[in-house]
């Protein structure tokens, strides 16, 4: 999942962990629950491309009648 190696991620991720260790567990929790729901839809939306780039394939699938 690139998703996660994104630089906003990632700082989102490293701030989130910074403010739980610092004991502001209601913001890094606050935190996990605006980062889950990006990556969840992320995640989904690289699934249904996927798919579809999939069955674009078999429909234009090369075919060659030989005589």
């Amino acid at each position: 999942m690139e998703t996660v190696r994104e630089p906003l991620v990632l700082l989102l991720i490293a701030t989130m962990v910074l403010y739980f260790f610092l004991g502001q567990r209601g913001d890094a929790l606050i935190m996990l629950f605006a980062i889950v729901p990006i990556i969840a839809i992320e995640f989904l939306q690289e699934y249904r491309t996927g798919k579809t780039l999939k069955a674009l394939r078999k429909l234009i699938e090369p075919k060659m009648h030989v005589l």
